[in-house]
């Protein structure tokens, strides 16, 4: 598992992850202690700075933390 990036906002049942690096849309992403928390459904914005949206019931207890595919 690698870093992608960082719990930036919720929104309803998605987290908008500030991606470091691009993984593969599909991929399982998890906390940083290893705790699966969703899928990676679509990245969206530019291609200088783009986000995930996975789909996830962590809620905003992922806000701000590490994110791993």
């Amino acid at each position: 598992m690698e870093t992608i990036g960082t719990g930036f906002r919720t929104v309803g049942d998605k987290l908008i992850v500030r991606l470091s690096s691009v993984p593969k849309e599909g991929s399982k992403v998890y906390l940083d202690d290893e705790t699966e928390i969703g899928k990676l459904v679509d990245i969206i914005g530019p291609v200088k700075s783009p986000f995930g949206v996975v789909v996830t019931k962590c809620g905003n207890e992922c806000l701000g933390k590490t994110i791993l595919a």
